[in-house]
Order: structure tokens, then C-alpha cells, then sequence
């Protein structure tokens, strides 16, 4: 790709990409290039409380809605090219929910788009602190 660095296009309405993770970190960030289709990230949370969230992180809404233990929250992406895209987990668990963020159970990336990383992280890093496999510039 042009990055240097192989990456993984997903394409198509009804493609998705789906990880089973077990991740206590309160960042996740991913690494795309958006090409202007509509992006949609699903998560299973687990709160502090040991209650299952559902989480819906999409540039198709524009007003947050919560309903029970589901919630669909507006993003906003550049217009285009490739963008880092962090998501502080544990402050959309407080918003949405009034409650700690504990652990991510689950990750649908739902779109058209072009991953070149995934990853979650205690706090965010610059890009020479991260090793060398994650760094977007190296």
C-alpha cells in the first residue's frame, strides 16, 4: 500500500472484520484510511459493575442515543486519507452509561475502509514511542 506496510482492506456492505479480544486497556486505536463510505465500529464492553455493553461507535449518526445497555454514538472522520482514530473506552462507557469501563470483550469493524493497525493501549503514545510494528511513520 502506500503506506509501505501491508494492510487489510475490507470492502463491501456486508464485509466485516471481527475480533474476540480480552483487553482491560481503556484506549483503542485504530489506524485507516477512510474512503468516504460509512464506518461503523461495534464493541462488547464489560463495565465495572460486570455489565455486558453494547457499543456502537459510527459516522452514520449525528445525535448520541442510549438505550439500555446499547448505545450508538456519532464519529467524525477527515474527508479522506489515512487517520489515527483513538477512542478513550472508558470515557464512552461514562458517557453513556455512568459507569467504568472494564474490559473490551469484542471488535466488528463494519465499513469500508483500509486498516493498517488495530491495537489497545493503557494511555495514548506518540508515534516514535510505540514499537515498531504499530508506528504509522516509521
Amino acid at each position: 500500500g502506500d503506506l509501505g506496510r501491508h494492510v487489510v482492506a475490507v470492502r463491501g456492505d456486508a464485509r466485516w472484520l471481527n475480533f474476540r479480544v480480552s483487553s482491560k486497556r481503556r484506549w483503542l486505536v485504530l489506524y485507516l484510511k477512510h474512503v468516504h463510505k460509512a464506518l461503523s465500529l461495534q464493541m462488547v464492553l464489560r463495565d465495572v459493575q460486570k455489565q455486558r455493553r453494547m457499543l456502537s461507535v459510527t459516522n452514520r449518526v449525528s445525535i448520541a442515543e442510549v438505550v439500555g445497555s446499547l448505545a450508538r454514538l456519532p464519529m467524525h472522520l477527515a474527508e479522506e486519507g489515512w487517520q489515527l482514530v483513538p477512542l478513550d473506552l472508558n470515557k464512552l462507557s461514562m458517557c453513556a452509561w455512568g459507569t467504568a469501563f472494564e474490559e473490551l470483550e469484542k471488535l466488528e469493524i463494519r465499513s469500508t475502509c483500509i486498516l493498517a493497525a488495530v491495537f489497545t493501549a493503557d494511555e495514548l503514545y506518540s508515534d516514535i514511542q510505540l514499537p515498531p510494528h504499530l508506528r504509522v511513520l516509521a
